[in-house]
């Protein structure tokens, strides 16, 4: 993306914070934002004038059926559930077992 396509993905009547510049596009299942790096290098999204934080992988916001639960699980295991769910172990866990094949 070049940095004049970036730059016009923040839309707003406010400009960018003082040195922060725009990175490009960020697309979640819930919003498609600026993705901004700000003069301290922390990254945040934006538009429409509003700078918030970058929603992290974890919960789901909301989830049929879903709760909060607790599992009893060794390092090893944890470890790859991690890599599964690319840094998020509950994500992986939950990749593991829709992949999983169940008999009976």
């Amino acid at each position: 993306m070049t940095p004049e396509k970036a730059k016009n993905i923040y839309r707003g009547a406010s400009p960018l914070p003082s040195g922060a510049k725009s990175l490009g596009e960020y697309v979640d299942d819930h919003r498609r934002d600026c993705l901004i790096q700000l003069a301290s290098g922390a990254q945040v999204v934006g538009n429409a004038g509003v700078i918030g934080n970058i929603r992290l992988k974890g919960r789901p916001q909301e989830m049929q059926g879903g709760k909060r639960r607790n599992v009893y699980i060794d390092d090893a295991s944890w470890g790859k559930a991690a890599k599964i769910g690319k840094g998020n172990a509950s994500d992986g866990i939950r990749v593991a077992l829709s992949q999983a094949v169940v008999e009976g």
